[in-house]
């Protein structure tokens, strides 16, 4: 009791102590679980873009170009694929240059409208000559 005949109640040091942890603790779990939901999204959504030389001969120097990115694949064999994941934008447009057996330097495009998250595949088929398709598939 106080001089004046009044309670003053003032919660002791240890207890203030303690509920800080319990924040500390329950704002670090929270955390916790929201960056390894946005993991697990980011891991799903993506496009892999695969680049499949049917070629009779060695597609030399493959790049793959999305926007602000250059992605170095090298060169593929005959018969062989290179993939890589990307994280497509709305209305982005993928290419591949390629240097093919004669020396000729080709590079095609792919354009689509990408919706956030998508993912699938996008397929690059280089024939003798010439880009077969670009087929892209989308998983249900």
């Amino acid at each position: 009791m106080s001089e004046a005949g009044t309670s003053t109640h003032e919660t002791p040091p240890s207890d203030l102590g303690r509920w800080f942890s319990i924040i500390l603790v329950s704002l670090a779990v929270v955390l916790s679980i929201v960056a390894v939901g946005l993991t697990i999204v980011h891991s799903q959504s993506g496009l892999f873009v695969v680049v499949a030389n049917h070629q009779s001969s060695v597609a030399k120097d493959v790049v793959v170009f999305v926007v602000g990115e250059t992605i170095k694949l090298g060169d593929i064999s005959s018969n062989e694929q290179r993939r890589v994941k990307i994280h497509p934008i709305s209305g982005q447009q993928i290419e591949i240059e390629f240097t093919d057996g004669s020396g000729k330097r080709d590079r095609h495009s792919f354009e689509h409208e990408f919706q956030p998250n998508f993912h699938g595949e996008l397929e690059f088929r280089l024939l003798d000559g010439a880009v077969g398709c670009a087929n892209l598939t989308e998983p249900p």
